[in-house]
């Protein structure tokens, strides 16, 4: 994907530019001042937004069995005290592909994972969607939070309509688990490849973990600019082609809980 050239950075975090955040109103609004509105946090819509989420999520395998197979279950327990068949019922729900089960390794003792998205109609183009860990997910956070805080008032509103702060969001999380098309990166400034932004988020826990808080604020920063970029990029692209990534990653993330919340996928101490 084509992007216009950025001036090449001496060091791996040394550019340093300001969120470009647009508080203009909605289309079709007479431009006026904006409104006021206040809304939650983005701790707590995140909180909401899990919980939302939580009812959508994988269901149970049992739940998936149908009445007869039940009926079945029962039966066999009840007269017979035979759960053979009950755990052939369950073994068959509980069948993944191969790839699927060497993802949901990947997860479990390396702590990431990514596969190539393919469009059916399309299947020369590949889309890297990746995982993502509690850190990089409270560094998005951390930037709608300072967005926010950018554009309040003394009374506690904020001059910026809610629909651009989700749509920030949603442009971060994908710049935090997209990284490109054909195995190409999406940046074309390589301190703002994904890989280069996730080595430095974990490094600045471990500077945090280590004391040293003034080297870590400053590589926060840094990184969460370069995190900005990659959002501004994700914003370019053609709506249907972020709903497309924006869907495969959830997809991921639903599989991923489905296989190792399985019974016999993960030891039982």
């Amino acid at each position: 994907m084509s992007q216009p050239t950025q001036s090449q950075a001496k060091g791996i975090f040394d550019q340093n530019t300001k969120p470009n955040v647009s508080t203009n109103s909605r289309e079709g609004e007479v431009p006026s001042q904006p409104k006021k509105e206040s809304f939650k946090d983005p701790f707590s819509e995140q909180a909401d937004s899990v919980a939302e989420r939580s009812k959508r999520q994988v269901p149970s395998l049992e739940s998936l069995l149908d009445d007869q197979t039940l009926e079945r279950t029962a039966e066999a327990v009840n007269t017979s005290g035979d759960v053979k068949n009950v755990q052939a019922d369950l073994d068959e729900m509980s069948k993944f592909s191969n790839e699927d089960l060497e993802l949901a390794e990947q997860m479990i003792f390396k702590g990431y994972a990514e596969f190539d998205a393919i469009m059916p109609k399309f299947p020369k183009y590949k889309f890297t969607i990746c995982s993502t860990s509690a850190e990089e997910i409270a560094i998005v956070d951390e930037i709608v939070f300072d967005t926010i805080k950018k554009s309040e008032d003394s009374d506690g509103t904020v001059n910026l309509p809610q629909n651009n702060v989700q749509g920030l969001k949603n442009a971060l999380f994908l710049a935090i688990s997209y990284r490109g098309m054909n195995k190409e990166e999406l940046m074309v400034d390589s301190t703002c490849y994904l890989n280069t932004i996730k080595k430095a988020i974990i490094r600045v826990s471990e500077m945090e973990n280590a004391g040293d808080l003034e080297n870590a604020v400053k590589l926060k920063d840094s990184l969460k600019n370069k995190l900005l970029k990659r959002a501004t990029s994700i914003k370019r692209l053609a709506t249907p082609m972020i709903d497309f990534l924006a869907d495969k990653k959830y997809e991921f993330d639903s599989k991923m809980l489905g296989i190792i919340s399985s019974p016999g996928i993960l030891p039982i101490s």
